[in-house]
């Protein structure tokens, strides 16, 4: 075998091809906008229950990418806060 092939590395590629177009996604301009979007994500009979964290994602035109559930639970947070001394 030539020694250059030995040395190659192969390689993966992924691409992404969304079904919508950019210019279709709701743009952000301001919070009360993003809260508009957020708060539909929630379940909001479980909002007082459950701590979630969720990141909204956008481009740099402040249009919606997508929303990350990152986690959800109880109590981590909150007893991590009561015990916290700035």
């Amino acid at each position: 075998m030539e020694q250059s092939k030995l040395f190659k590395v192969a390689e993966v590629e992924i691409t992404y091809k969304p079904k919508f177009k950019v210019s279709d996604r709701p743009q952000i301009s301001t919070s009360k906008q993003a809260y508009d979007i957020l708060i539909r994500q929630w379940d909001l009979g479980k909002i007082e229950m459950l701590e979630e964290f969720k990141i909204l994602l956008l481009n740099r035109r402040n249009r919606v990418l997508g929303l990350v559930n990152i986690s959800t639970g109880v109590g981590f947070s909150v007893s991590f806060l009561k015990g916290f001394q700035p």
